[in-house]
């Protein structure tokens, strides 16, 4: 046996001192040395230079605004169980789209899909393992590993990277050939040469060297442009993070897609999701603050959305003063309503007492829908129930309650951010751009959370303001993608989209405009989700469609072994979902093995609240045959298309 031990050293402790220096190890960050705060540098930033030229005269500087876990129930869309009067004052000066889309509903792959315009079937990228920054490798198997010369030894945490990583060392390294990880070990080993591939343990992977994809992310693209580029909060995944480089990606993409200085690259350090005394049974947690924030409490932490808000604004107050008078992308990233709901105490007052709010109409699962449609584990799985019993009524209370206080909280931050862009005297040549990165469940179809192929789970507000294109406040019905939120910045500031990368999404400036001409109107939109039904016990798959609720979490499962996707359609009147095998060499769907399907009206008459549609699932009923038919058909051919094109980001 030719291993040799080889372990990544660990990395010091960042916080506390400003002279340590971060260093990278993913493939584009190999030889960078990272700035030494984590929050990044004000002053460095304030002085950052470029190499390039500065982006044409009149072209527009960017607020990019993304929330975490914000579903579509506040007042921008005519629902008001949210308060959210800066949204809502913001709505009244941007188009607000009514049938905006996620394309996976979870926040990594979300984010890398959104900010490098790509699907996750053209990224390749399906849960928390993988990264635009990785490597690709072919010959990716499940359950084999190599016979050969192996020399060397990785540790590789499976929850930072995974086997992702490991083909990432490999691609990264010349004398690499093929690679095999071992997710119970933890282990990444590299081989000089093979001679073949055996079958071996559940949790093993085996795969070869690969390449890195040609992928230029949002911010990185206004950066190369000449833009000043800075970033606060959350804007690439980060909880599963690690700056040694096998974040979501790294360090938030730094120094690729950030100015000098002027990036919060270490979120969790600077703005963390702290864990708080939760109300019993409950994931909230409203705490002795202000209403502006300030913590009254001296032993407890910050707030994070206060923190980057205040960022956010120091970063605006830089961008704004640019020496050179360049414009600028300033990019934030709001933490809530992710759990846990940590708000000021004071936000409960803005909302009826619990035994008042509204529950869900329809809190448990429907007979008629598939199993595998539900995510688990949930809130309700969590408290020992099955999706076909519901949380007490008093315990959904407090957690609606709790998810929409800390709305209104990060609503307050938003404004505050919104309101300093107006009183330097930018509103009216910033584009503004807000979204969130998917939706939320909260109780629908005994679903808490995420992580689903519903109308609830994959809609997301979506709202731009382009002040010399329109003036007035507007809705439009346009089907939309959060893909198509790169290109349509870029159509709306008059800057060219990347040349090196095929985009996935199109503009929706012709909506901006409103340009009927131009209209690049979709008949339908597409998103998908992964499900790992598992057999704690056994450890294998569960085979049962009727049991495939059960532990069904794919979020650290290779690509390569997830056995189920699901992917689904959402026309202007349909949502129609099929939930294939998973090919796990080619990573693609096997269509003719199906664990679900699914078919919901979403004719105007239905209604679009959460209550009103899909409570009942038509797929199986006989005069929706030709329905399921065609839908099918459509669907098969728009994920097939997706295939064809994969290869032009690599």
């Amino acid at each position: 046996n030719k291993n040799i031990s080889f372990l990544i050293p660990p990395l010091a402790n960042t916080s506390k001192f400003l002279g340590v220096f971060w260093h990278g190890t993913a493939d584009a960050y190999t030889s960078q040395v990272y700035g030494p705060l984590p929050g990044g540098n004000l002053t460095q930033c304030a002085e950052s230079t470029t190499s390039k030229p500065l982006p044409p005269d009149g072209s527009k500087s960017v607020l990019y605004v993304v929330v975490d876990d914000l579903r579509p129930q506040i007042g921008a869309y005519n629902n008001n169980e949210s308060f959210t009067p800066n949204i809502d004052t913001f709505a009244g000066k941007a188009v607000v789209f009514d049938k905006a889309y996620t394309q996976v509903a979870v926040c990594s792959p979300s984010r890398n899909s959104f900010l490098s315009g790509l699907r996750p079937d053209t990224s390749k990228i399906y849960n928390f393992i993988n990264h635009i920054r990785q490597s690709v490798c072919g010959e990716t198997v499940s359950g084999t590993t190599w016979v050969g010369e192996a020399y060397k030894n990785v540790s590789i945490d499976k929850t930072q990277g995974a086997a992702g990583e490991c083909c990432t060392q490999c691609t990264r390294d010349p004398s690499c050939t093929h690679w095999t990880y071992s997710s119970p070990a933890q282990l990444c080993t590299l081989f000089h040469m093979v001679t073949h591939r055996v079958s071996s343990l559940s949790g093993m992977i085996s795969g070869s060297t690969g390449v890195f994809p040609k992928i230029t992310a949002l911010p990185q693209h206004f950066k190369e442009l000449g833009y000043l580029v800075l970033q606060t909060g959350k804007i690439f995944h980060t909880e599963e993070g690690s700056p040694q480089g096998v974040g979501m990606p790294p360090m938030q993409d730094y120094p690729l897609s950030w100015s000098e200085g002027c990036s919060m690259a270490s979120v969790n350090e600077v703005a963390p999701m702290n864990t708080c005394d939760k109300v019993e049974g409950t994931q909230g947690c409203p705490i002795n603050a202000t209403i502006n924030g300030d913590v009254n409490d001296p032993n407890l932490p910050p707030l994070c959305d206060k923190t980057i808000a205040d960022d956010a604004v120091a970063k605006l107050n830089i961008a704004t003063s640019s020496k050179d008078k360049r414009p600028f992308f300033l990019a934030v990233g709001f933490r809530k309503p992710h759990m846990p709901w940590r708000f000021p105490a004071p936000y409960l007052k803005k909302y009826p007492e619990p035994s008042n709010i509204k529950v869900a109409t329809h809190p448990v699962l429907d007979a008629s829908m598939p199993p595998i449609a539900h995510h688990s584990p949930d809130l309700g799985t969590q408290a020992g129930l099955d999706p076909y019993h519901s949380l007490n009524t008093s315990t959904a209370q407090l957690d609606r309650l709790f998810y929409y206080a800390s709305v209104t909280w990060m609503d307050s931050q938003i404004g505050k951010v919104l309101d300093r862009l107006e009183s330097l005297g930018r509103s009216n040549d910033t584009l503004v751009v807000m979204h969130s990165d998917h939706g939320w469940a909260l109780g629908e179809h005994g679903q808490w959370q995420k992580f689903n192929n519903w109308e609830v789970g994959t809609r997301v507000p979506l709202l731009i303001r382009a002040p010399w294109l329109t003036a007035q406040g507007r809705h439009s019905t346009a089907l939309a993608e959060l893909i198509d939120v790169y290109p349509t910045i870029c159509d709306l500031v008059n800057v060219p989209p990347p040349s090196d990368m095929k985009l996935d999404g199109v503009s929706l400036g012709w909506v901006i405009r409103s340009d009927s001409k131009a209209n690049n109107s979709k008949s339908a939109v597409l998103s998908q989700f992964a499900r790992c039904p598992l057999n704690a016990t056994t450890g294998e798959w569960i085979t049962d469609a009727s049991k495939m609720w059960v532990n069904n979490w794919c979020e650290f499962v290779d690509r390569s072994a997830i056995p189920w996707m699901g992917y689904s359609l959402r026309t202007e009147t349909w949502r129609y979902t099929e939930w294939a095998a998973w090919n796990g060499t080619s990573l693609q769907p096997n269509w003719s093995r199906l664990a679900g399907v699914e078919l919901y009206d979403h004719s105007p008459s239905i209604g679009d609240c959460f209550d009103c549609n899909e409570n009942t699932n038509l797929a199986n009923e006989a005069k929706y045959k030709s329905v399921v038919e065609t839908l099918s058909d459509q669907l098969h051919k728009f994920v097939e298309s997706q295939f064809i094109n994969t290869k032009q980001s690599y």
